[in-house]
């Protein structure tokens, strides 16, 4: 839902300008991410929305971000690099599932930590790489 709803808005976002439209996209994201230090049914599902709606922002803006900006004869080499991304960035996730305790263990569940890493630390610092190379 938060990422249909991030790509649908992120033609009226863009009109302030592709940089500035992915610097907002990852405020949203790290805002998402860090309301998800609270472990309550409210705030997973109002982060699940704002991390898909930054999602959803950053991949239409970054096809149009990478098509104005890589030169015409390049285009055919870089373009693939976005769904390239995207199934490099689905394997990650899936082999941080290896690290997370059994879900059928619910003491183990709450004394350990270790979700931390894949919900809340990695992307942040994904997040905050990106700010960083737009700033520069």
């Amino acid at each position: 839902m938060g990422m249909a709803i991030g790509s649908i808005l992120s033609g009226s976002v863009m009109n302030y300008g592709r940089r500035k439209a992915l610097f907002f996209g990852c405020i949203i994201g790290c805002a998402g991410c860090a309301i998800n230090f609270n472990l309550k049914f409210e705030t997973i599902m109002l982060w699940r929305f704002l991390f898909g709606r930054s999602c959803g922002l950053i991949t239409a803006v970054t096809s149009k971000y990478t098509g104005e900006t890589i030169p015409t004869h390049l285009y055919e080499i870089f373009s693939p690099f976005i769904l390239v991304g995207m199934s490099i960035g689905t394997i990650i996730a899936f082999a941080f599932g290896y690290i997370l305790p059994p879900d059928t263990d619910a003491e183990l569940l709450s004394q350990n930590e270790s979700w931390r890493i894949p919900y809340v630390y990695f992307p942040i610092s994904l997040y905050s790489l990106l700010m960083l190379g737009l700033v520069f």
